[in-house]
């Protein structure tokens, strides 16, 4: 799952970069726009991709538009897994938190409680000031209703250890109830954000 993926984008170098990271990596693809038509969330995977579906976030003020993308994943041998990716409002303010919320509602709505799904991306939770607000991933609000909600992860949330955007834990993996997250792990690797890399169980 990767955001803020350009397909002719300028800052891209209007490179379709969704399809050349496909060809690179001999890998299917779904892609959903966001802000814009040129602009958005990818899905990369190894295995046959049954269906995929954009569904638009609210747009809020003059905030970037947002998108969550829904892929079915064939696992082969009659399993499937739904991947979600998505890319939430990312400004540290109150206004900021009631996009998000907001957000977050619309996609546990469309979620609905499946099963057999997984739900990635920049979520862009309200970290607080440093010293100030709440630094630990597990106090984040965002966090916790989508914990609330059913989902899981083995990613730390006893504290912002190691951050996966400069000092930030912006990124999350999480897994519906059925299914077992064995490990995730931050990448050490660092350009805007940092790779990470879950262990997932599929009954």
């Amino acid at each position: 799952v990767l955001n803020e993926v350009g397909r002719g984008w300028p800052v891209s170098g209007q490179l379709d970069l969704a399809t050349w990271m496909s060809y690179r990596l001999g890998m299917r693809m779904a892609w959903g726009a966001a802000s814009g038509p040129e602009f958005g969330n990818l899905v990369l995977t190894r295995f046959r991709i049954r269906a995929s579906e954009v569904v638009t976030l609210t747009h809020w003020d003059d905030y970037q538009g947002r998108s969550l993308l829904d892929v079915t994943v064939d696992l082969g041998f009659g399993r499937a897994i739904s991947v979600l990716g998505t890319h939430l409002q990312h400004r540290n303010t109150p206004e900021a938190l009631t996009a998000r919320m907001a957000e977050i509602g619309e996609i546990l709505a469309h979620w609905a409680g499946a099963p057999a799904t997984v739900l990635a991306g920049d979520l862009n939770p309200m970290q607080g000031e440093p010293g100030q607000g709440p630094r630990v991933p597990g106090e984040f609000v965002e966090i916790e209703a989508l914990l609330d909600a059913g989902f899981a992860t083995a990613g730390n949330l006893e504290a912002c250890d190691p951050p996966t955007s400069n000092e930030n834990c912006s990124d999350f993996i999480l897994v519906s109830g059925d299914l077992t997250m064995r490990s995730l792990d931050v990448g050490v690797n660092f350009a805007d954000h940092r790779i990470l890399v879950a262990d997932v169980v599929v009954p």
